[in-house]
């Protein structure tokens, strides 16, 4: 469930529902009661034209690199929470290919994000944490990327998770209630969109023998 809450840590987003991989896919959102006022949209932007949208040369440099995706600050959050707290997903550490290949569609997509995306492999910190703010900033600010969706009750959202990014806008007033559902189901493993080198595992990804990428 989706909901907005007020409660003994004060006003706070409350997502419930089990993420104990990150390989998220076809994702639906079903909006059974929305803010009166207004408030509380989705902001859905495409990391294929975020991707596309880069210069050639940076796409290319962006290729083949790999980070580490983690939820340990969900999962921490949810410690914080008090006594009773009910640790929902468990803490995941996971390397993926900072660009992807849509197993469909076979477009490249940037595969970063703020809340997961923790440092860029082989990289020094201060170079990943400047590397990864530059593409954090790059997918969240770029209004001509995005579409914005207002809810009423029955609304339902679909996107595919793989190549799609989307945030809450927090702009209702605290009480008022945005009570909704969302079901995702997982998906294939990341597919890079290529490899620097290859150590011999390309030939046993099914995905990557299939779209020709060893």
């Amino acid at each position: 469930m989706l909901c907005r809450e007020e409660g003994d840590y004060g006003r706070r987003e409350v997502a419930k529902y089990m993420n104990g991989d990150l390989r998220q896919g076809t994702t639906f959102i079903g909006m059974l009661e929305s803010p009166e006022s207004a408030g509380g949209d989705t902001l859905v932007s495409s990391s294929v034209a975020a991707f596309k949208a880069l210069s050639p040369r940076f796409r290319k440099r962006l290729e083949g690199l790999t980070a580490i995706h983690s939820n340990n600050d969900g999962v921490s959050q949810e410690l914080k929470n008090g006594t009773g707290a009910v640790m929902r997903r468990k803490e995941l550490v996971q390397e993926h290919p900072v660009v992807i290949l849509h197993p469909v569609t076979k477009e490249k997509a940037l595969y970063v994000n703020p809340v997961y995306t923790k440092r860029i492999v082989g990289f020094d910190q201060e170079e990943s944490d400047y590397l990864l703010r530059f593409l954090f900033d790059h997918i969240a600010k770029r209004q001509d990327l995005q579409c914005r969706v207002r809810y009423e009750a029955g609304t339902v959202l679909v996107w595919d998770q793989r190549v799609t990014n989307h945030s809450q806008t927090l702009d209702y007033p605290a009480g008022e209630r945005r009570h909704g559902f969302r079901l995702t189901p997982l998906a294939n493993k990341p597919i890079p969109s290529m490899i620097e080198e290859d150590d011999g595992e390309c030939a046993k990804d099914y995905a990557r023998v299939q779209l020709d990428l060893c």
